[in-house]
């Protein structure tokens, strides 16, 4: 039981002040279930806190499960049976308001400075600000360490983003992705060639994720994985 459920906060530093400019319950972290050498465990997934920066904005963005997914989490049943007892579950890979990823994200890049002051990205945590239409489950349900919102509030804070900064529009993504989920003794074809539409800013914005109050009798996470009874 929990007296006080996580809160998120979105601020501006404008001219000395700081400005709430939305608040949420929300979840950042937390145990998934995650494949481990072919076993199924339990692993905490957390949020890195530190200064990252959003380079795009997508639009209908679509969720390329990791390997470390479990199959069963990328299938549905289609009351069928046999081999056709399960199909790859395309809402929650999207393109979809019920995908994974919502109505839209912005993707959390790591970054170096270079001497003329510009933004250089250095890498892809995986961590993503998005939608979300599992709306109930936004107070109670872990993330894998993205930062979720309602996809009304998300798709609000996007377009204020892109309204006040300089952007191009590079349309829609072309994806390669393919993938086997094995079920059993059946194996799945996760295919995915299209993605969403991308909006570049023409100059990275900065975005600080602040570590959060700590409120249990334990301050670190878990690090390894557990088994899965």
């Amino acid at each position: 039981p929990r007296a006080r459920r996580p809160r998120q906060t979105i601020y501006v530093n404008y001219r000395g002040q700081r400005i709430p400019l939305a608040k949420y319950g929300t979840t950042v972290g937390g145990w998934r279930s995650e494949s481990v050498d072919g076993t199924v465990m339990w692993s905490y997934k957390n949020s890195p806190v530190g200064t990252r920066v959003w380079s795009r904005i997508i639009a209908s963005p679509v969720w390329l499960p990791p390997e470390s997914t479990p199959a069963r989490e990328l299938l549905v049943r289609t009351g069928k049976k046999g081999k056709d007892r399960y199909r790859p579950n395309k809402h929650e890979t999207g393109p979809s308001y019920a995908s994974a990823y919502g109505l839209v994200a912005a993707y959390h890049n790591t970054f170096g400075v270079r001497e003329d002051g510009s933004i250089r990205i250095i890498g892809d945590e995986g961590i993503r600000s998005h939608g979300s239409v599992n709306y109930m489950s936004i107070m109670r349900r872990h993330s894998h360490g993205c930062h979720r919102l309602h996809n009304h509030m998300a798709v609000r804070l996007m377009t204020f983003v892109l309204a006040r900064r300089p952007h191009w529009r590079k349309g829609q993504q072309s994806i390669g992705f393919n993938r086997e989920l094995k079920m059993g003794d059946n194996i799945y074809n996760l295919a995915l060639d299209q993605g969403g539409h991308v909006f570049q800013l023409k100059t990275p914005m900065k975005v600080t994720v602040l570590l959060g109050r700590i409120r249990g009798t334990r301050s670190t996470p878990i690090e390894t994985p557990l088994p899965k009874y």
